[in-house]
């Protein structure tokens, strides 16, 4: 993994734990203990990468999540085994 995807990755998560705060809401969209991997509207690149990170916890079984930055606001989806 690139740094620049490093890089981005850490900025997203900053950028969501702000918005989680702020929307307390959504609290509920995503379950205890689940893995959470980040996206960009903008950016396949990112998404590419951080989709392969969870293959291995979908596997085993494990509750997946995206959460998406499009614009100001964030999407929150489960991730699936292909």
């Amino acid at each position: 993994m690139s740094e620049r995807i490093i890089n981005k990755n850490f900025d997203l998560c900053y950028a969501f734990m702000k918005y989680y705060l702020a929307h307390p809401e959504l609290a509920g969209k995503i379950p205890n203990h689940a893995h959470i991997i980040y996206g960009d509207t903008s950016d396949p690149e990112l998404n590419r990468e951080n989709r392969k990170l969870v293959r291995e916890p979908l596997r085993r079984g494990k509750k997946c999540y995206r959460v998406v930055k499009d614009g100001r606001k964030w999407l929150v989806e489960p991730v699936k085994a292909r």
